[in-house]
C-alpha cells in the first residue's frame, strides 16, 4: 500500500480542507512544534483505512472526538496504490446524524478521470473489502508500518513470555490457536463416540452368544407347524365335502318353501281376480241405466248448442249498434262546436272593423304634425353626427379598458396562483428535507438490522449445533445406562452365594481368583460408566445454560429485526423523498420564474390602464357637452314617434278595412247555408243508414237467453253420458284381461304342485348333516389354534434371529467406524500437537527471528557505528539441566554481552528502534501485504547530534527497501536531510500544512 494523496476536512485541529500530495515523495520529514498536529496526519491515514485513530476504540467508538471543534462533520479521503491499481477510500463522520459513511472506488484505467464503485451495502462489508485489498487489518498495519510516539520499546521492555506472545500476535499466529481449539473440540466428540462404540461392541458380543439357541428352536418349530398344517388341510377337505352336501339340502328345502308360498299366493290371486270381475260387471250395469237415455239427452243437447250460437250472434249485433250510436252523438257535438267558432270570429271582425274606421278618420291631421316635426329634426343632425363620433371613441376606449381589466385580473390570478404554488412547494420541500435529515440515522439502523440478521443466523447455527451436542450426550448417557444395567446384572450373578459360580458371559466354571478379577473389573467399569454419565450430564447442564444465554441474545436480535419493515419503509420513503425533492425544486424554480414574469406583465398592464383612463376622461367631457345640446331631441323624437305610430295605424286601418268587410260577408253566408259542416253531416247520414241495416230484435234476444238458462243442465247430462260410455268400454276390456289371467294362473298352480312333490329332502336330513359338520369343525379349530400358537412362537424366534442378524451387521459397521474414528483421533492428536505453541507457531517464530535479528543488526551497525549487536535466544537451560522455551534478548557491546537494562537510554533507544524497524520490515515482506511504507513518529528525541546523524543515515540506507518513508519530529535541524519537508504550523488553535 503506497499513499498518493491525503485530503483532510475538519479533522482534529485541521479546520476546512487540507490536502497532501505524496505522489513524488520518497522520504519526507514532517516538522512542527509539539501539539501542532503532526501525528494527526498518521491518525487520518488509519481512520480512512480502518475507522480507528488515537482516542477511538477498535470498534470505532468516540469518533465524534475527531471532528474539529465547532464543525458538524469530518471527512478523510485517501488515495493509494496497491498492486498496480489506484484506489480511493473516503470516510465521513456526521455529528448531528451520528452516522458514518464509507466509500471505496478504483480508478478506471480505460477511461481517464473515472472511478469504478466498490462500495458495498454495509460499512462492515466495505471494510472487509479494504482489508482484502491491502491484505492487513489495523493491528498488523500499526505493527508493520507505523512506529508510534513512545512505543518503540513496546517489544524489548516485555518479559520473554510476553515478547513471544506479542510476536505471535503481530505475526497473527492466533489463527493456529483457533485451529487447535477446533481440533480439540472435534477430538473430544470423536473420543466420546469411540467410548460409546466400544461399549456397544462389548454388549453386542455377549448378546450374539444366544444366536445358536434361537436357530435350533426355529428348526423344531418349523417341523411342528408343517405337521399341523397337513392335519388342518385334511380336516378342511372333509368339512368342505359335508358342507357341499348341506348346501344342496338347504337349497332344496328353500326351493320347496318358496314354491309352497308361491302356490298359496297364486290361489289368492285367482280369488281376487274373480271378485274384480264381479265388481266390473256391477259397474257396467250402473252405466247401462244412463246409456238407455242417450237419444233423449243428445237431442236436447244439440238444440241447446243452436240457441247458444244464436245468442252469440245477437250479442255481436248489439255491440255494433251501440258503437254507431256513440259515433253519431260525437259528430253532432263536433258540428255544434264548429258553428260556435264561426259566430265568435264574426263578433271579432265586427269589433275590429269599428276600430279601423275610427283610425282612418285621424289620418290627415297626423300627417300635418309629422311634417312640422321633421323640419325641426334636420336642425339637430349636425350635432348628432358629432355625438356619434364621440360615442365611437368612448366605446373603443371602454373596450380597450375592458380588455386591459380582463388581462389584469387574469395576471393577478396567475400571480396569486403562482404564490400559492410556491408556498405549497416550499411546505413540501420543508417536509421532505425533514425526512432526509433522518436518512443517516435510518441507514445506520438499517445496517445494524442487517448485521443483527447475520448475527442471528450465526447464533441459530450455534444453537442448533449445541442442541445436537445435547442429543449426542443424551444418547451416550442412555447407552451407558444400558451398559451399567448389564454390568450390575453380571455382578448380581457373581454375587450369588449358592451353587457353583459360572461366568455370566460364556457360562464356564469360575475359580475364586477369576471371580475376584471379574468383580474388580466389572466394578471398575461400572464406576467409569457412572463417572462418564456424571461428566456428560455436567456438559449438558453447561450447554443448556449457554443455550439460555444465547436464546436471550436471539430474542433481543429477533426483536430488533421486527423493526426492519419499519426502517425499510422509512428508507423507501427517503428515496421517494429525494426524487420528489428534486422534482419540487425544479417546480419551485419554474414557479418563481412564472411569478416574476406575471408581476412584470401586471405592472405593464397597470401603466397602460392609467393612459387609457386619462384619454377616456377627456373624451367623456366632450361627450357630456353634446348630450346637453341634444337633450331637446328626446322630446322631439318621442312626439315624432307617436305621430308616426298614429299615422301607421291609420294607414294600416285604411288597408285592412276591405279584407275585414269581405271576411264578414263570407262568414254570414257560411252561417246561413251551413257549409262549414257538410262533411260531418254526410258522415252522420251514413252512420244512420248502417244503424237501420242492423237487424237486432231485443225481445227475440231475451227469449233465446231464457231458453239457454232453462236447458243449461243438458250440457252436464251430455258429459256424464260420454263418461259412462267410455267407462263401459274400459270395463269390458278389463273383464276380458282378467279371464285370460285366471287361465294362466291355473296352469302355474298345477306346475308348482308337481315341482313340490318331486323334492324328497326334509328338516331331519339337514339336522343330521349339521351335527357331523360341528364335530369336524371342533377338531379343525383345535388344530388351527395349536398351529397359531406355534406360528406366534416361530415369529418371536424369527424376530429375535433378525435382531441378532441386524446386531451382527451393526456390530461390523460399528467395528469399521471404530477403526476409522480411532485413526482420525490419532491424526487429530498429532494435529493438536502440530498447531500448539510449541509446534508450528514456535517454528514460524523461530524462522522469523533470524531475519529480524539480521535486519536489526544491519540497522544497529549504522546507528551505533558497529558497537552494538542484538541476539535472540529461544531456549534457555534450567537448573535441572533441561531446556525450556523462552525469548531472551542479548546485546553485545564491543564484543561484551550485557543485559538490556544495563545500557543507557540512548543505547536502549537504538536497540529498540532497530528491532522495531526490523520487525516492520520482516512483517511487511512476510505478510504478503507489500505495504512498502514506513512511518516513524518522534523516534529519536533522546539522541545526541551524532546519534541523530546516524539515525538519518540509517533511514537513507533502508530507503531502498520502502517506497515511502515518513519521519515526524519537532527538530527543525533535520529538514535538510530529507528529500521533502512537510511543515505543520498551528495558528489560533488550527493547523496548516505547507510542503517545501
Amino acid at each position: 500500500m503506497i499513499p498518493q494523496r491525503l485530503k483532510l476536512q475538519n479533522f482534529l485541529s485541521y479546520r476546512g480542507i487540507t490536502e497532501i500530495d505524496f505522489t513524488n515523495i520518497n522520504s519526507a520529514v514532517i516538522i512542527g512544534e509539539n501539539g501542532a498536529g503532526k501525528s494527526s496526519i498518521l491518525d487520518a491515514i488509519t481512520y480512512a483505512l480502518f475507522g480507528i485513530a488515537r482516542g477511538t476504540t477498535k470498534s470505532g467508538d468516540n469518533a465524534d472526538r475527531l471532528i474539529t471543534t465547532g464543525e458538524d462533520f469530518t471527512q478523510i479521503e485517501l488515495e493509494f496504490l496497491m498492486e498496480n491499481n489506484r484506489y480511493l477510500v473516503a470516510r465521513k463522520r456526521d455529528l448531528h446524524r451520528q452516522s458514518t459513511e464509507l466509500e471505496l472506488n478504483m480508478r478506471n484505467e480505460k477511461e481517464e478521470g473515472k472511478w469504478i464503485g466498490l462500495t458495498h451495502s454495509t460499512i462492515k462489508a466495505t471494510q472487509e473489502k479494504i482489508h482484502n485489498i491491502i491484505h492487513v487489518n489495523h493491528e498488523l498495519f500499526a505493527s508493520s508500518v507505523m512506529i508510534m510516539q513512545g512505543r518503540a520499546d513496546s517489544f524489548t521492555r516485555k518479559d520473554p513470555s510476553e515478547r513471544k506472545e506479542l510476536l505471535a500476535e503481530i505475526l497473527q499466529l492466533d489463527i493456529y490457536e483457533q485451529i487447535r481449539e477446533k481440533i480439540i473440540d472435534q477430538k473430544k466428540v470423536i473420543s466420546s463416540n469411540l467410548l460409546s462404540i466400544k461399549s456397544f461392541m462389548e454388549d453386542a458380543k455377549e448378546r450374539l452368544s444366544q444366536k445358536a439357541v434361537i436357530e435350533n428352536q426355529l428348526s423344531d418349530l418349523n417341523q411342528a407347524i408343517q405337521s399341523k398344517s397337513n392335519e388342518i388341510n385334511e380336516l378342511k377337505k372333509k368339512i368342505q365335502d359335508i358342507s357341499q352336501e348341506k348346501n344342496n339340502i338347504e337349497k332344496s328345502l328353500i326351493k320347496k318353501k318358496y314354491l309352497s308360498e308361491q302356490l298359496c299366493r297364486e290361489k289368492n290371486n285367482i280369488e281376487k281376480l274373480q271378485q274384480d270381475k264381479i265388481d266390473y260387471l256391477g259397474q257396467i250395469d250402473e252405466a247401462q241405466k244412463i246409456i238407455l237415455k242417450q237419444n233423449e239427452i243428445e237431442t236436447g243437447y244439440y238444440r241447446l248448442v243452436d240457441y247458444i250460437t244464436r245468442d252469440k250472434k245477437m250479442n255481436e249485433n248489439l255491440e255494433i249498434k251501440n258503437r254507431i250510436e256513440k259515433k253519431i252523438a260525437e259528430l253532432r257535438e263536433k258540428n255544434a262546436e264548429e258553428e260556435h267558432k264561426l259566430r265568435l270570429q264574426k263578433a271579432e271582425l265586427e269589433k275590429e272593423e269599428s276600430i279601423y274606421l275610427k283610425e282612418k278618420s285621424n289620418l290627415t291631421s297626423v300627417n300635418l304634425r309629422i311634417q312640422s316635426l321633421q323640419s325641426e329634426q334636420k336642425e339637430l343632425e349636425r350635432i348628432k353626427l358629432k355625438k356619434i363620433e364621440l360615442e365611437q371613441s368612448l366605446s373603443t376606449i371602454n373596450q380597450q379598458l375592458a380588455v386591459i381589466e380582463e388581462n389584469q385580473n387574469e395576471k393577478k390570478k396567475n400571480l396569486e396562483k403562482a404564490k400559492e404554488q410556491k408556498e405549497e412547494i416550499c411546505k413540501k420541500i420543508y417536509y421532505f428535507e425533514n425526512i432526509l435529515q433522518e436518512e443517516a440515522n435510518i441507514e445506520e439502523h438499517f445496517n445494524l438490522i442487517k448485521e443483527n440478521r447475520v448475527r442471528l443466523e450465526v447464533l441459530n447455527s450455534e444453537i442448533e449445533k449445541e442442541s445436537s451436542k445435547i442429543k449426542v450426550y443424551k444418547a451416550q448417557i442412555e447407552e451407558t445406562k444400558k451398559t451399567i444395567e448389564d454390568l450390575e446384572e453380571k455382578l448380581a450373578i457373581l454375587s450369588k452365594t449358592e451353587g457353583i459360580k459360572m461366568c455370566p458371559v460364556c457360562g464356564t466354571h469360575l475359580s475364586e481368583q477369576r471371580e475376584a478379577d471379574l468383580k474388580l473389573n466389572y466394578n471398575k467399569n461400572l464406576q467409569q460408566k457412572i463417572e462418564t454419565i456424571e461428566k456428560n450430564e455436567k456438559r449438558i447442564h453447561e450447554i443448556i445454560e449457554e443455550l439460555e444465554n444465547k436464546n436471550k441474545i436471539k430474542h433481543r436480535l429477533e426483536e430488533s429485526l421486527l423493526q426492519e419493515k419499519e426502517y425499510l419503509e422509512k428508507k423507501i420513503n427517503i428515496s421517494t423523498a429525494k426524487a420528489q425533492l428534486r422534482t419540487l425544486n425544479d417546480e419551485l424554480y419554474k414557479v418563481k420564474v412564472q411569478e416574476s414574469q406575471s408581476q412584470m406583465d401586471l405592472d405593464k398592464l397597470i401603466k397602460k390602464k392609467q393612459d387609457f383612463r386619462s384619454r377616456f376622461t377627456t373624451a367623456d367631457k366632450q361627450y357630456t357637452g353634446y348630450l346637453q345640446r341634444l337633450s331637446v331631441e328626446g322630446n322631439l323624437l318621442r312626439n315624432l314617434g307617436e305621430l308616426h305610430s298614429q299615422m301607421g295605424k291609420a294607414m294600416e286601418a285604411e288597408q285592412k278595412l276591405p279584407s275585414i268587410t269581405e271576411k264578414l260577408i263570407l262568414l254570414n253566408r257560411k252561417l246561413e247555408t251551413k257549409d262549414y259542416s257538410k262533411a260531418i253531416l254526410d258522415d252522420i247520414r251514413d252512420l244512420e243508414k248502417k244503424l237501420f241495416e242492423i237487424s237486432y230484435n231485443p225481445s227475440l234476444h231475451k227469449e233465446i237467453k231464457q231458453y239457454i238458462e232453462n236447458f243449461q243442465y243438458l250440457e252436464t247430462e251430455k258429459n256424464k253420458l260420454d263418461k259412462k260410455l267410455h267407462e263401459k268400454q274400459l270395463l269390458t276390456s278389463e273383464i276380458k284381461k282378467i279371464e285370460e289371467k285366471i287361465i294362466q294362473i291355473t296352469e302355474l298352480i298345477q306346475k308348482t304342485t308337481e315341482e313340490i312333490n318331486n323334492i324328497t329332502y326334509n328338516e331331519t336330513d339337514l339336522q343330521g348333516t349339521n351335527k357331523i359338520i360341528e364335530l369336524h369343525q371342533q377338531t379343525f379349530d383345535t388344530a388351527l389354534q395349536t398351529k397359531e400358537d406355534l406360528v406366534i412362537k416361530h415369529a418371536g424366534a424369527s424376530e429375535k434371529l433378525t435382531q441378532y442378524k441386524l446386531l451382527e451387521k451393526e456390530f461390523e459397521e460399528k467395528n469399521q467406524e471404530y477403526r476409522k474414528l480411532y485413526h482420525k483421533e490419532t491424526l487429530l492428536q498429532r494435529a493438536t500437537e502440530m498447531f500448539s505453541k510449541n509446534g508450528i507457531q514456535s517454528f514460524i517464530i523461530e524462522n522469523a527471528l533470524p531475519e529480524i535479528e539480521a535486519k536489526a543488526n544491519q540497522i544497529l551497525d549504522v546507528i551505533s557505528d558497529g558497537r552494538l549487536q542484538v541476539y535472540f535466544k529461544v531456549q534457555s537451560k534450567t537448573k535441572k539441566g533441561s531446556f525450556r522455551e523462552t525469548m531472551d534478548i542479548e546485546i553485545s557491546s564491543e564484543g561484551q554481552i550485557r543485559s538490556y537494562e544495563l545500557f543507557s537510554g540512548g543505547e536502549k533507544f537504538k536497540v529498540d528502534l532497530a528491532i522495531r524497524i526490523a520487525i516492520s520490515y520482516v512483517l511487511s515482506s512476510k505478510s504478503g501485504a507489500r505495504l512498502s511504507v514506513l512511518m516513524i513518529d518522534e523516534g529519536f528525541g533522546t539522541q545526541d547530534k551524532d546519534g541523530i546523524m546516524r539515525f538519518v543515515e540509517c533511514i537513507n540506507r533502508i530507503s531502498d527497501d520502502f517506497e515511502k518513508i515518513f519521519v515526524i519530529t519537532h527538530m527543525d535541524e533535520l529538514k535538510d536531510y530529507f528529500q521533502t519537508l512537510i511543515r505543520v504550523n498551528k495558528k489560533n488553535g488550527f493547523s496548516k500544512i505547507s510542503i517545501e
